[in-house]
């Protein structure tokens, strides 16, 4: 419990933050709050013309603090960067739900992807996780080209170290891939 000094040594000291956070920052705020992840799923039919299904998946980094050297379905936290300016809310450029700079600095600059078509929304889930409570809005993709990282896996047999809460996720996004 914090005493009220530190509490408003707190609240100063948040006053201050940009809306970039280090890693130890994140970490320890994290498990704090329901923080809202952006989870994009590419999938697409395997190239041999059966009727298979296929993820695209990457490592995270050995250094991660929570799921280290494991597979997972690309995605990023919501930024405060992120929001749309309240005048393209109203006017007429919703689309996506207000979230295309989230998912336009994911694979442009941190994936170096390319959408094929609008991703699309397929649903919101509450999920709790090593790192916190987490609200992931599932987007569906398709991929414009190949990767430039990651490999693709049959949606029928992920490997055995992807992070847990993906294999929701991804199931998320498959039944509305057949749709």
């Amino acid at each position: 419990m914090l005493t009220n000094l530190e509490e408003q040594q707190m609240i100063d000291l948040a006053k201050k933050m940009g809306s970039q956070w280090t890693p130890g920052l994140y970490n320890a705020l994290a498990p704090k709050f329901a923080l809202t992840a952006i989870e994009t799923v590419f999938l697409r039919m395997k190239e041999d013309g059966s009727a298979e299904v296929e993820v695209l998946l990457a490592r995270r980094l050995h250094s991660d603090a929570h799921y280290p050297n494991q597979w997972h379905s690309p995605g990023t936290m919501l930024r405060a960067v992120d929001v749309p300016e309240e005048t393209e809310m109203y006017l007429g450029i919703p689309e996506l739900n207000g979230f295309r700079k989230a998912l336009d600095r994911l694979v442009n600059s941190e994936l170096g992807l390319r959408f094929k078509g609008e991703p699309r929304q397929v649903k919101s889930i509450l999920h709790f996780t090593p790192r916190g409570p987490e609200v992931a809005l599932i987007f569906l993709c398709e991929l414009d080209g190949e990767p430039k990282f990651g490999e693709f896996f049959s949606v029928n047999q992920l490997p055995s170290d992807l992070i847990e809460h993906h294999y929701r996720i991804i199931k998320v996004a498959v039944d509305n891939f057949k749709e």
